[in-house]
């Protein structure tokens, strides 16, 4: 595989005049559904020469992109491709390889298509430009695009924060799944999203496990925990989609955390057939490491949790966990053996050891050896950390402040943290490495209890810590309207009108720009201090401003934003979260002046306690 790029309550939808429409709370995690899109650049965007490389224009995607991949039909097949993005108004990051992905795929003669000219798929965690360079002028060229985290326009970032708020509190961020008594708990397709956004196109087959292939993703090491699921919904659509196999290409997956999760549907106990080593899928299971491990290793955590899931699943299917194996080779492109050639491989082999790839990257295929000792062995440390202790809760409004004593063990990997109501069991409901949490996604007048456990980088869990219950506050919340004098002013260059659906209140305010502030001024008021959020909506149309200069002024200082008003109508959109003293009254301004054409609006704002 190849390299890729490193990468509470902000928002509500309301009805009417100002009635919160919540989602109904959940068991189930919120999964936001993919958005996928493709740009075929044209002219200079398709690449002009520069040195011994072909450089493509950047490329300004219409929505926020979580994956990217390059497609192209004229050109050479095994041509090297590299990518860079960035963010909005951010700086480019490096180079990275993304080169075409032949060394995976299905075994010939098993129905999967086989990739030709496109490369492996890589995560970008939130980008909206692109770069692309190849060794050699391609035709056709296809840019993949994939958004699986729920940001694609600003409408789904806000609706995705309203939703994982709203429940957060009733499902697991690590609800691991455990396929029998004896399984290695891992996160289930269910939890990561495929069941719902990346169903198999085809009934599973069946072969044997005679060996463990280990691979790695490339993908960026600096992801985040909340990133991984996210990281491989995007992998299994780009192998569906892009590449056209049944499913994703691996039978399980591992993050740099120590969480496993299962890939190929129907794979946890069944010898199901991957797409991860061409020519050996029907005779072996493949694990995929979340990251890129050329130069650095993979972590302590996610070690013990291959020898867990490696050595439970050579058990289950009554193939030793030790010594060599002699394989017969399918055949396929990139496979290092002619069809038919029998092969002796480690019964733990690195994906380079079967096909023409630098897969699982060096330092981690030198890792292999020392994995292969503890699951033969059976050395793995089934030592669980001590329960954390003194756990207590302070009130807040909307809010539960957490803390407890560190445990101070060297192994200690991370502290999981469970809350309950009254008639309801324990749900996990965060991960953190420090001894402190702070659970926003509480109502104020109810009452939560709460315990911790401590793991270690082996994955062994400690008992509960003592009970704490957390009794929070309502949280305070304003909104002014343009209609309301008291706090909200105006020059008679802002006109009112009711034309266009999607306001706040009976009407809106607008005006033209001009090269002069004029600004149209809300003024709240925070009760008490603390950390706030402030929100401000408008009706959209495509006749008003694509860039709206917002400003939020606070004893602090005074912060911009630029909204495109063409754009989510009627919701209300986050310009920031701001720290307010008892009784600070920060102004939120619609300026007229900006060089961009159409109306400027001025509507409604919001501030919400945090």
């Amino acid at each position: 595989m190849r390299r890729a790029i490193a990468t509470s309550l902000l928002a509500a939808s309301l009805i009417g005049a100002g009635t919160v429409a919540a989602p109904a709370l959940s068991t189930r995690e919120y999964i936001p559904e993919p958005v996928d899109f493709e740009i075929a650049p044209v002219g200079v965007a398709a690449g002009q020469t520069s040195g011994d490389k072909v450089v493509s224009r950047p490329v300004d995607a219409p929505k926020r992109f979580d994956t990217v991949g390059v497609r192209w039909n004229r050109g050479d097949a095994e041509t090297d491709v590299d990518v860079r993005v960035r963010s909005e108004g951010g700086a480019w990051s490096d180079w990275t390889e993304a080169t075409a992905d032949i060394d995976h795929g299905p075994d010939p003669g098993r129905g999967e298509r086989t990739v030709t000219r496109a490369s492996a798929p890589v995560w970008t965690g939130g980008s909206d430009e692109v770069q692309y360079r190849t060794s050699e002028r391609l035709g056709g060229v296809t840019l993949e695009f994939s958004n699986t985290t729920g940001t694609a326009t600003a409408a789904d970032r806000a609706e995705t924060a309203l939703r994982r708020a709203a429940n957060k509190g009733v499902t697991g961020v690590a609800s691991f799944f455990s396929a029998s008594a004896a399984a290695p708990s891992m996160v289930s397709r269910s939890e990561w999203g495929g069941d719902r956004y990346c169903r198999p196109r085809s009934s599973p087959a069946t072969g044997s496990v005679k060996a463990v292939f280990v691979h790695h993703t490339a993908d960026a090491n600096g992801y985040s925990r909340s990133e991984a699921s996210s990281m491989v919904l995007g992998i299994c659509r780009y192998h569906r989609d892009t590449n056209g196999w049944s499913d994703i290409g691996y039978n399980f997956l591992v993050d740099k955390y120590g969480r496993l999760y299962e890939g190929r549907a129907g794979g946890i106990s069944r010898a199901v057939v991957g797409a991860q080593a061409q020519g050996w899928n029907a005779q072996s299971t493949g694990v995929a490491n979340l990251g890129t491990y050329e130069s650095g290793g993979q972590t302590s955590a996610a070690l013990g949790a291959l020898d867990r899931l490696i050595t439970w699943k050579l058990d289950a299917h009554r193939t030793p966990r030790g010594g060599r194996v002699t394989l017969t080779s399918a055949g396929g492109s990139s496979n290092r053996y002619a069809a038919g050639t029998r092969v002796s491989f480690n019964r733990i082999s690195g994906h380079r050891d079967g096909n023409r790839t630098s897969c699982p990257g060096s330092a981690l295929y030198r890792q292999i050896p020392r994995l292969r000792t503890a699951v033969e062995e059976g050395s793995s440390d089934t030592t669980a950390p001590s329960a954390p202790r003194n756990l207590g809760a302070v009130n807040g409004a909307g809010s539960v402040a957490l803390n407890w004593s560190d445990n101070g063990e060297s192994d200690l990997a991370g502290y999981r943290v469970y809350r309950r109501q009254a008639d309801a069991s324990y749900q996990s409901i965060a991960t953190v490495r420090s001894s402190k949490y702070t659970d926003t996604s509480v109502r104020g007048g109810e009452t939560y209890y709460y315990r911790v456990k401590a793991y270690d980088a082996s994955g062994n869990h400690s008992t509960r810590s003592n009970l704490a219950t957390g009794q929070p506050t309502s949280a305070f919340e304003q909104i002014v309207d343009n209609a309301d004098a008291s706090r909200f002013t105006a020059s008679s260059g802002w006109k009112t009108s009711n034309r266009v659906s999607g306001r706040y209140g009976a009407d809106y305010r607008h005006a033209a720009p001009v090269k002069a502030s004029d600004p149209a001024q809300f003024r709240l008021r925070a009760p008490r201090s603390g950390s706030y959020a402030i929100y401000i909506r408008h009706p959209a149309h495509p006749d008003y401003s694509s860039s709206a200069p917002i400003r939020v002024q606070t004893r602090a200082g005074t912060k911009e934003t630029r909204l495109d008003l063409r754009e989510d109508g009627g919701r209300w959109v986050g310009v920031g979260t701001y720290s307010l003293a008892a009784g600070e009254e920060p102004s939120v301004l619609v300026s007229r002046w900006t060089s961009a054409p159409g109306s400027l609006i001025a509507d409604a704002v919001r501030l919400v306690e945090r």
